[in-house]
């Protein structure tokens, strides 16, 4: 039977089934005793998070903390105070929850969700792993183990200050195997992966979310691995202890909809800043994505957010960097193609105008290449290659 009828059948079998509610290990402002096993990984901790506050991968500029840090509160009444968001610049769909509350965003995810319900779907789930002291109880189990020392040696991704990832933004192929390290300290038990997939749908639904929006995270995790050159590899860190998504969606869906006929709350529309937020961050986002060099995940990536309508112009001028890069047949026509749509209206796309002018001045179309660089430095007046575009001009004379 094919998956999503199976989904619809498991939906509406639920959907009188009362939704067993979870409850948290700990108290708000829990802090553990200082002269036990947990003191002492607590103590660790924060210390790993002063070195994280100053590392070159946080993205402090601007508001994203501080909104990620509202949803989190607005999921975790009680435990506002105790949960702290970092968003970590690393192009991965991860995000991570140490046991004295330290919680890191990767900027991998922020490109894939699409709504402020999809986010709070992540941090709902993550907030359930501190709630339900797993991420401690996976600390205490690496601590039993020699491999203690290497994850203390990389320092959960406070380490990457130290010029480790930070010296290599933008080329991320020299920092996957130290990433894929961070990933993998925060692996969880299937189990416990389950319980705080439960957990974190429940303060969703909670806290008025869109609770079906929790399993639509999952089906687009399918479809971008159908479109992966790569699909499932070491680099995509939620696959490899979390349940499939395929599991996941359809577990999630069944969750929602028994949240739904109990939850007086449930749909209550919630301010939705997500777009506003985020997409000014979209440049550096797409760019580190596309500089994996996974061409499939990227191009599937793009024209999700080209079909959502966010940033039009920006998005047609990475997917025109995409299909430059990637260059097999057919793709530089393809190129200018989402170039020429970056670079139309009434405000186009700077950069679409410079590439559109490199590739006629490689074809010695003088005409079209002047054309087209006129226009980049009219726009951008301040080109920080200005010196070089015009010399262009003036040997295509």
């Amino acid at each position: 039977m094919h998956f999503f009828s199976l989904l619809l059948l498991s939906v509406i079998s639920l959907h009188a089934v009362a939704f067993d509610r979870v409850n948290p290990d700990i108290h708000p402002g829990f802090t553990p005793s200082t002269t036990g096993a947990e003191g002492g990984i607590w103590m660790v901790m924060d210390n790993v998070e002063d070195k994280l506050k100053s590392s070159s991968l946080r993205i402090l500029e601007g508001p994203l903390e501080a909104y990620l840090q509202q949803i989190v509160c607005r999921l975790a009444t009680d435990y506002c105070e105790d949960i702290r968001v970092y968003v970590i610049r690393a192009p991965y769909f991860n995000a991570t929850m140490a046991p004295n509350g330290m919680m890191q965003v990767w900027t991998g995810l922020l490109l894939r969700t699409q709504n402020e319900s999809q986010i709070a779907t992540v941090l709902g789930h993550e907030i359930g792993h501190y709630l339900k002291k797993h991420s401690l109880a996976q600390f205490e189990s690496i601590k039993k183990k020699s491999a203690w020392a290497s994850v203390m040696s990389i320092g959960l991704g406070a380490g990457v200050a130290a010029g480790g990832v930070s010296a290599n933004v933008g080329n991320w192929s020299s920092s996957i195997g130290q990433l894929a390290m961070i990933a993998s300290i925060y692996s969880y038990s299937r189990g416990a992966e389950s319980e705080a997939d439960k957990y974190g749908i429940q303060l969703l639904a909670d806290a008025g979310y869109a609770a079906f929006d929790a399993a639509k995270i999952w089906d687009k995790v399918l479809a971008e691995e159908d479109s992966a050159d790569n699909p499932r590899d070491a680099q995509f860190y939620f696959f490899r202890s979390h349940p499939s998504p395929e599991k996941r969606s359809e577990t999630l869906s069944a969750y929602a909809q028994a949240l739904q006929s109990e939850n007086s709350v449930y749909g209550v529309t919630v301010s939705d800043d997500f777009t506003k937020i985020v997409d000014p961050y979209l440049d550096i986002l797409i760019e580190d994505q596309i500089n994996l060099g996974d061409f499939g995940r990227s191009e599937y990536v793009l024209n999700a957010l080209r079909a959502s309508g966010r940033e039009r112009q920006l998005v047609s001028y990475y997917l025109g960097e995409l299909y430059r890069k990637r260059n097999e047949d057919g793709d530089i026509n393809r190129a200018m193609a989402y170039y020429e749509e970056s670079a139309s209206g009434a405000k186009p796309h700077a950069e679409a105008l410079r590439a559109l002018g490199m590739i006629h001045l490689k074809s010695k179309e003088k005409d079209a290449a002047r054309s087209y660089f006129d226009r980049y430095l009219t726009s951008l007046p301040d080109a920080s290659d200005r010196k070089m575009i015009e010399y262009y001009i003036r040997t295509i004379q």
